[in-house]
């Protein structure tokens, strides 16, 4: 079984798993572990596509290039090191052709609920205003 960490929204009262890939990106994985737990917000794209830009404390090391996968063709709820201290988290159709280290994939049955959260964030982003925490910690 694969290492999982968890997101917690509490203003949502929900808790989403993800499983990382330590042997796609075993340096990113432990880096992106070394830093938990940490809490942070989400951002939501502007113009790539369905996908969050998550600050992150530290940057995560770079990975081998025979290990980037293109985000647009990577399935929604993957999780990519964006380098420079930030994780991009897929919830939809991306239409920009990144090169990315996969990190995790939010496990297959937490997408739906993922979704519902992915919603209500993007709302907040775009009208709302409000700002959501989110946890980031191993799971237990």
């Amino acid at each position: 079984m694969k290492p999982q960490f968890e997101m917690e929204w509490p203003d949502f009262e929900t808790t989403i798993s993800a499983s990382l890939v330590e042997d796609e990106n075993p340096e990113v994985c432990k880096a992106f572990v070394d830093l938990l737990p940490f809490t942070t917000v989400f951002a939501a794209s502007m113009s790539a596509g369905h996908m969050f830009k998550v600050p992150i404390p530290s940057m995560l090391p770079d990975a081998d290039l025979d290990n980037l996968v293109p985000l647009p063709d990577e399935p929604e709820g993957s999780i990519f090191s964006l380098g420079y201290g930030s994780l991009l988290i897929k919830y939809g159709t991306v239409v920009e052709p990144f090169r990315l280290p996969r990190l995790a994939t939010i496990d297959a049955a937490e997408l739906a609920r993922f979704q519902v959260i992915a919603t209500k964030l993007t709302d907040a982003y775009f009208f709302s205003k409000a700002i959501n925490q989110v946890t980031f910690r191993m799971k237990p």
